[in-house]
């Protein structure tokens, strides 16, 4: 490496470079910026409620026909595993909570017991086990859950 004066015309040239290295880069990552912004302002988030025979497992079946190489990426697979859980979960103690609210609750001991568990699930992602399977299964088999 040499030692070039300050005010020598190589130095002054090496300078310059970098600043303009320096410029595009900028305006490379300022060009990406805005492009991902955008990109997130145009995603849809998509609440699909309704009765049984509705068509939302139609619609569902469309949007995945039209749309599945956005799913395909294992990791988005996964993420989307733990957030759907998530919401399962949530939604039985919602609806737990409305029964024991509005019905007085499950009857059955097998059903008390599957609640009591479920209910005992903390909000932090929860890894699907054998065990709150059969609580859900004995739940939905409940008529006050049904």
């Amino acid at each position: 490496m040499f030692l070039r004066r300050r005010g020598s015309k190589e130095a002054s040239s090496e300078t310059s470079d970098l600043g303009i290295n320096e410029k595009a880069l900028d305006k490379r990552v300022t060009k990406a910026q805005t492009k991902a912004e955008k990109q997130n302002r145009q995603a849809v988030k998509l609440l699909i409620l309704g009765g049984g025979g509705s068509g939302k497992t139609t619609l569902r079946k469309q949007f995945s026909r039209l749309y599945a190489h956005a799913f395909r990426d294992a990791k988005v697979r996964v993420d989307l595993k733990d957030v759907i859980l998530h919401n399962l979960l949530e939604g039985m103690k919602l609806t737990i909570t409305a029964a024991e609210q509005y019905a007085g609750g499950v009857k059955t001991p097998e059903a008390q017991a599957a609640c009591a568990e479920i209910k005992a699930l903390a909000d932090d992602p929860v890894k699907l086990t054998d065990q709150i399977v059969a609580a859900f299964r004995v739940l939905h088999e409940d008529p006050v859950i049904k």
